[in-house]
């Protein structure tokens, strides 16, 4: 079912339905993060209308910063995601991942070098 389009009389009674609101509300307090749009529905049109939004955002954001100083920060509207792009922010993380350990590793060498000369200079 969830495979229907978002412009059915199926999706359509589904979110006047209160009961299943009330159930939704109750097992699921937070919203959930945005998801992201499935490939088959990212059409050109879609794409476009994605950009123009981005682009309002921005401009709003400007518009406030001029009036009267702190704006609210543009977010991307979601997008469709791909194993490419799975595979890539994983490398992305584990880049990440290794860098955290290095610079970690670097500052207990400079904690044991500064030991070293602080027990070496005092004794």
């Amino acid at each position: 079912m969830n495979q229907l389009p978002r412009a059915s009389k199926f999706r359509e009674a589904q979110a006047d339905d209160e009961d299943l609101a009330r159930r939704i509300v109750e097992d699921k307090p937070k919203a959930p993060p945005r998801a992201a749009v499935p490939l088959s529905a990212f059409t050109p049109e879609y794409e476009l209308l994605t950009a123009a939004v981005e682009l309002l955002q921005v401009l709003n954001a400007n518009v406030i910063k001029l009036a009267s100083g702190k704006p609210p920060q543009p977010r991307p509207l979601p997008r469709p995601v791909t194993a490419v792009d799975r595979l890539r922010e994983a490398k992305r993380a584990q880049r990440i991942d290794a860098l955290i350990a290095e610079v970690q590793q670097a500052q207990e060498r400079w904690a044991q070098a500064r030991e070293t000369r602080e027990e070496n200079a005092s004794g």
